[in-house]
């Protein structure tokens, strides 16, 4: 599909997808981007008539890789159940009390 042979989006499409979305449009954005998404959608249907075959996928284009660390814990700066409660004003079965938050 070339510009020549643009796809179409009226005011009345427009103003379902406003709908759907839940936008606050005014007729004038309306009828102003109607001819904006029908350019915008012609655009992507000239990039749907490529012939990609011979290009390889890609999905990294930085060659970036992630770092990760193993996730181990480090007993040493852990507090102990009893040790994390013991300066708590107020305990009930080994949990922090707090007010109730509703």
């Amino acid at each position: 599909m070339s510009l020549k042979k643009r796809a179409i989006i009226d005011e009345k499409t427009v103003a379902y997808v406003r709908q759907l979305a839940a936008l606050n449009l005014t007729p004038d954005q309306i009828k102003q981007f109607a001819p904006q998404l029908s350019t915008v959608l012609s655009y992507v249907a000239q990039i749907q008539e490529l012939d990609t075959k011979q290009v390889p996928e890609t999905h990294q284009v930085t060659y970036q890789t992630n770092v990760f660390r193993p996730d181990v814990i480090d007993t040493s700066r852990c507090l102990s159940q009893a040790q994390a409660l013991e300066n708590a004003p107020q305990t009930h079965h080994g949990y922090f009390v707090v007010k109730s938050i509703f």
